[in-house]
């Protein structure tokens, strides 16, 4: 494809994300003004870059609009790419050729697209990653870096030297922006190494004893030093702990309590706390918890579900993931966000496929997309290095396939299955589970669960009473009801009916409306209340003894089908003084509702 042949719907064809700029015309730029500070590139529409689109319609009235003008490339995540922006002029090329001969990655740039600037620069268009990348200008000496929020212009823009913009190899491929280079990027001015060297006294080794202090006094100072740039003070501070002895996890909570103190006013910064102590103003205005399921399963929980062999522990926990993964009401109760959800399957995965497809059955319209398998994984919990390749697969699973979204529920089915080495009746191992299914929620956000079997006390979870202590929700499927045995720093929910139904090659768990229970319930009242009247058609003077016995009523019924007749005007009963019912005696009434016609009194 030629120069010429480059036009905005070219580029859109691309993905890429255009607006107008003013270009420049008998050495001036179009906007008129002969001492125009940026010739030839600033906007011709309101909002600039943010109005940039791929919209062909749209692109075809502003080139009707702005005739000859300039096209500026948004670049980072709304076009997809970033550009290393080199300035010949201020000796870009020079400093760039400086920093490329000291990375220790390998890459070349020259492989990716390129493009001549019309002041003899180069751009380097690089695939942008999935996270943001800052624009820096002056990243190094003559050379930016063009991220989000920033652009470029395209070839074949005009520039105020007289030259124009041009692609040196258009065509080739564009290659993703290397890893090295990213952080550096990230790093500011110079990259890693020029921040790390301008750390000055702030590197100095901290002795044992003042480590976690100093540190932490170092981080707010930097902070303020470089106006909050949260990257910058990481990479010093990370530098410096690690010279001195102190541990990532330690760097972290350095790090997040200087962020999370305000030094607007030039205060001093309160001394570190390993507590991470708050004041009880501050605890009250903590955000309250919000449910993911209404009443039962609140947003980033750890829970557990247990119960006997063949209880449909599993079932119901797949009724769960997928209600939540289809946005629809779980036994009843309203899911506030549908989300991805993943089951982690270390036993029993062979008919996860049938179990899945009788799920759908039974919930005609519902999908699939949201549902997440690992199958007979049987993934140690209880070593950090399975936990870390967990979140790295869990991570890098959603954004790929859910992107713009985060997952909502991760069950692991069962608690034994995931935590082979350890012993279920010492409560150390199961902190160390507990511990690392916090890691898990904490990292994604989502409700993280354990399905596990009951002990010989059957009303219990199998192993250390632990569990119970230190988990948000515990539930035990028991004799077709879910039950709350542990609901923190909340009411418990009532039990929950449910039934069990055939589906496809497979079977469901499906809710039992409380409405229709007691609708059913009154109906058997009401068949027995028409048992009752024929009887005492044929028998107007039994007494309630005889009746029972007859028509086989329990004492524990009897009263309630009795009580329910005489509230109805069907029934007469004839109590003593103390309110006990001595006889009874149907009316005409009752065997007018029934349809009975009563056999005649001799």
């Amino acid at each position: 494809m030629t120069i010429e042949a480059l036009t905005p719907g070219a580029y859109a064809e691309l993905g890429w994300k255009l607006f107008p700029c003013h270009h420049v015309k008998n050495g001036i730029c179009s906007c008129g003004d002969e001492n125009c500070d940026s010739p030839g590139k600033h906007p011709r529409v309101q909002n600039g870059v943010k109005a940039a689109t791929s919209n062909i319609d749209q692109l075809r009235a502003w080139w009707q609009q702005f005739p000859g003008c300039n096209w500026g490339l948004a670049t980072g995540q709304p076009s997809g790419v970033i550009a290393i922006d080199i300035d010949q002029r201020k000796g870009g090329f020079e400093s760039f050729e400086e920093y490329e001969a000291g990375r220790h990655a390998p890459g070349d740039f020259g492989a990716t697209l390129l493009a001549k600037t019309g002041g003899g620069g180069r751009h380097i268009i690089l695939r942008a990653p999935d996270a943001p990348v800052k624009n820096r200008v002056n990243w190094l000496p003559g050379v930016d870096i063009r991220g989000d929020g920033g652009y470029v212009i395209l070839a074949p823009g005009s520039h105020i030297s007289g030259g124009t913009y041009a692609w040196e190899n258009w065509g080739s491929p564009i290659m993703s922006a290397p890893e090295d280079f990213l952080a550096d990027a990230a790093a500011g001015a110079g990259g890693s190494a020029s921040v790390i060297a301008a750390g000055g006294s702030m590197l100095d080794p901290i002795p044992e004893g003042k480590r976690n202090d100093t540190l932490f006094r170092r981080a707010c100072s930097l902070r303020r030093k470089h106006n909050d740039d949260r990257q910058v003070v990481d990479l010093i501070v990370r530098t410096a702990g690690r010279a001195s002895g102190v541990t990532d996890r330690e760097i972290d909570v350095i790090l997040e309590s200087a962020f999370g103190q305000d030094h607007s006013d030039g205060a001093e910064p309160a001394p570190f706390s390993r507590l991470n102590l708050r004041g009880a103003r501050e605890v009250r205005a903590l955000p309250k918890p919000t449910y993911l399921i209404e009443g039962v399963m609140p947003e980033a929980a750890l829970f557990q579900v247990f119960g006997e062999t063949g209880a449909y522990k599993s079932f119901v926990m797949l009724d769960m993931l997928a209600s939540v993964a289809n946005g629809i009401p779980w036994m009843g109760r309203e899911v506030s966000a549908a989300g991805p959800v993943a089951f982690v399957l270390g036993e029993g995965g062979y008919d996860a496929g049938v179990r899945i497809e009788a799920w759908l059955l039974s919930h005609p319209g519902a999908t699939d997309e949201r549902i997440v398998y690992s199958i007979e994984e049987q993934l140690d919990l209880m070593d950090e290095v399975s936990v870390d390749a967990i979140l790295t697969d869990l991570e890098a699973y959603r954004l790929v396939n859910f992107p713009s979204e985060r997952w909502r529920m991760i069950v692991f089915d069962t608690q034994a299955d995931h935590m082979p080495n350890g012993d279920e009746d010492k409560s150390h191992d199961f902190t160390v589970v507990k511990r690392a299914v916090q890691r898990i929620a904490h990292a994604t956000g989502a409700a993280v669960g354990l399905v596990h079997h009951t002990g010989h006390n059957k009303s219990r979870e199998r192993g250390s009473s632990r569990q119970r202590q230190a988990l948000d929700v515990v539930m035990q499927i028991d004799a077709n009801h879910i039950k709350n045995v542990k609901q923190k720093g909340a009411a418990k929910f009532d039990p929950i009916p449910f039934t069990v139904e055939p589906f496809g090659d497979s079977v469901a768990v499906r809710a039992i409306n409380p409405v229709s229970i007691a609708a059913e319930g009154f109906q058997a009242e009401v068949e027995s209340g028409r048992a009752v009247l024929a009887y005492l058609a044929v028998n107007p003077n039994a007494s309630q003894n005889q009746l029972k016995a007859d028509l086989q009523i329990g004492d524990g019924t009897w009263p309630g089908i009795r009580d329910l007749l005489e509230s109805l005007g069907y029934l007469e009963v004839k109590r003593d003084a103390k309110g006990t019912a001595r006889s009874i005696r149907a009316t005409h009434i009752g065997f007018a509702w029934y349809g009975i016609d009563p056999e005649p009194e001799a």
